[in-house]
């Protein structure tokens, strides 16, 4: 699903200051694409999503834990955080990319011409706001769309911040899908609230000081 040249006109993400029981992967090229469809067994339901993530620049690869794993395990951690888990439907690509890829797609779809570390880029409108609509509406919303990450920024930035490269990156990834969600920090109240469920989430995958 995502690809260097193809996005949606419209960019809502910018920088930031249970079990397992079936995936399949696959691996194409020199910028391989990894499929992941994941079942999570529950009792006595099942979760379903898919993801899908391209890597474009060699460091990624080099990283010491495995991607789609990690990957996987954040999306279910803000799933489950979302309550959304049985409801919603959940269609991810990841960019793994550079800042040099960043600060293209900022410039064309926000017209700020520096890289930054996170876009996303939602593949259906999002139209409901999580300070206003109940909870059932919110549960029926499909969360479809594209987040591309520049390995230069996090990297810099997790060194600044004296932060694990992974901790760092997985606070980006999290932040990425719940604005994908429809979360936002462009006013006080927003920022309030997405801020609060990034630590929530951030604490269940094991990450005790969040931000």
């Amino acid at each position: 699903m995502v690809n260097s040249t193809k996005h949606t006109s419209k960019c809502v993400c910018a920088t930031i200051g249970s079990q397992t029981t079936e995936t399949s992967n696959n691996e194409e090229s020199s910028h391989p694409v990894n499929h992941g469809e994941c079942v999570v067994t529950q009792t006595p339901t099942k979760v379903f999503f898919t993801f899908d993530v391209l890597v474009e620049r060699e460091e990624w690869h080099n990283l010491p834990f495995k991607l789609d794993d990690y990957i996987k395990s954040i999306i279910y951690a803000v799933l489950q955080q979302l309550d959304i888990l049985n409801t919603a439907d959940i269609m991810l690509s990841f960019l793994l990319t550079d800042d040099k890829k960043l600060r293209k797609l900022n410039k064309q779809y926000r017209d700020k011409d520096c890289p930054t570390n996170v876009l996303a880029f939602p593949y259906t409108e999002v139209v409901i706001s999580p300070l206003n609509e109940s909870s059932e509406q919110i549960k029926k919303q499909q969360i479809v769309g594209d987040i591309a990450i520049s390995y230069e920024r996090i990297y810099a930035e997790s060194v600044e911040a004296t932060k694990p490269f992974q901790e760092y990156l997985a606070h980006i990834i999290v932040h990425g899908i719940l604005h994908l969600a429809g979360y936002n920090h462009k006013k006080p109240k927003e920022r309030d609230l997405m801020e609060g469920l990034e630590c929530t989430i951030m604490r269940s995958l094991n990450y005790t000081k969040p931000l």
